[in-house]
């Protein structure tokens, strides 16, 4: 990879923390990251986002120290910090003031999950500010982040998903009986709340009969204002990572297959990031011939459906009694932990953590360039 800035090396800020619900999740993310970047290539620069909002230098010393300490933190309901420049970072202590610009930071690589990190909205704000980043762009990064839009953008593309209804908070307690009835003749039980733009399994509950819709649909209500109910079906839960490739326009490469096996009532959060016992994961898992074949080529074509860039993770459910594959969702930026299957799938796949971070920062790279090249003033 070419230097950024004659001299020194491309400076990657990795930024991390985040306003919203996965805030602890990224912090361990974050710290996989920092330590498999390729300090020969990269200078690193990380950059964290406090629960309030607050952009200031991180310390990777304190990292690991900072996940354990912020885990028994709440996280929900905070405010973004007023600051006089909202494109400064600053940090407690003397260290200097660093502008978020093209001039200071070569390349972002948000390792943040959920609102305000995976939505489009840091996006949206780096295009502004004119500085490359990983991953989706902002069109791709909200279509992911709303499960609903993305489930019909899927669908309209002729790929089977599960059957569901919407329900927005406005909407429940006016037309109750009508959503009630609805949800019995179009889902039935057992079935699923889920917040909309919620990850994780945040908000995420499992509905055996109609007494226990009220409590879920208020809990879910907590994190979104529009939510999913979704049939419940008996099925296997496989993952692919799918990745852009560095020939701009070739097929994205899709890794082999995962397989989480939940000992709870389905993967909610605390099996995914607190209780080892909770899942068991296949990493690969066994697959037919034909079936691995059939699950990459839905993955590469949610990627392009989804218009998706840079990397992610895309979740089906395979019918275990029809063999049907049921897009699920794609997550934009995926777990980097070292539980998270996103770098495991591409280390089984050929590709280690550390290549898989420089080929993402390249990717970067190579998007802005082009975008760079686009005439952004109008000339007759």
């Amino acid at each position: 990879m070419e230097k950024a800035v004659a001299g020194r090396k491309p400076r990657i800020a990795v930024v991390y923390g985040g306003r919203n619900t996965e805030h602890e999740v990224s912090l361990d993310s974050a710290r996989s990251v920092l330590e498999n970047i390729d300090r020969t290539l990269f200078e690193v620069l990380p950059i964290k986002i406090t629960p309030t909002g607050v952009w200031s230098w991180g310390d990777e010393s304190l990292l690991k120290l900072e996940y354990q300490r912020s885990s028994a933190l709440p996280i929900a309901n905070t405010v973004f910090s007023k600051t006089s420049a909202p494109y400064l970072i600053k940090h407690e202590s003397q260290l200097p003031e660093l502008a978020l610009n093209a001039e200071s930071i070569d390349i972002i690589f948000p390792v943040l999950h959920g609102a305000f990190g995976e939505d489009g909205t840091l996006q949206g704000l780096l295009e502004m500010v004119g500085i490359p980043y990983v991953g989706a762009n902002v069109l791709s990064s909200a279509i992911c982040m709303d499960k609903e839009v993305a489930k019909r953008l899927v669908a309209a593309a002729g790929l089977p998903v599960v059957p569901y209804l919407t329900i927005y908070r406005y909407d429940w307690p006016a037309r109750k009986e009508q959503l009630i009835a609805a949800i019995d003749e179009k889902i039935s039980y057992p079935l699923f709340v889920k917040p909309v733009n919620s990850g994780s399994s945040v908000g995420i509950s499992k509905v055996s009969n109609p007494a226990q819709l009220d409590k879920a649909l208020e809990h879910a209500f907590q994190y979104d204002v529009k939510i999913l109910i979704e049939k419940a079906i008996n099925a296997r839960e496989i993952e692919f990572a799918a990745l852009e490739n560095l020939q701009y326009g070739e097929q994205p490469l899709v890794s082999l297959a995962a397989e989480v096996i939940a000992t709870r009532e389905f993967f909610d959060y605390e099996s995914k990031y607190s209780d080892t016992g909770g899942a068991q994961f296949f990493i690969p898992t066994k697959l037919s011939t034909e079936e691995l074949s059939q699950g990459q080529a839905y993955s590469r074509l949610i990627f392009k459906t989804l218009c998706c860039e840079g990397m992610g993770r895309i979740d089906f459910l395979l019918d275990k009694e029809n063999g049907t594959w049921y897009f699920n969702e794609v997550n934009t930026i995926p777990g980097f932990t070292l539980m998270s299957k996103y770098p495991k799938l591409w280390a089984v796949s050929g590709l280690s953590y550390q290549a898989l971070i420089t080929h993402l920062l390249q990717l970067a790279i190579a998007r802005h360039q082009r975008l760079a090249k686009l005439q952004r003033t109008f000339q007759e």
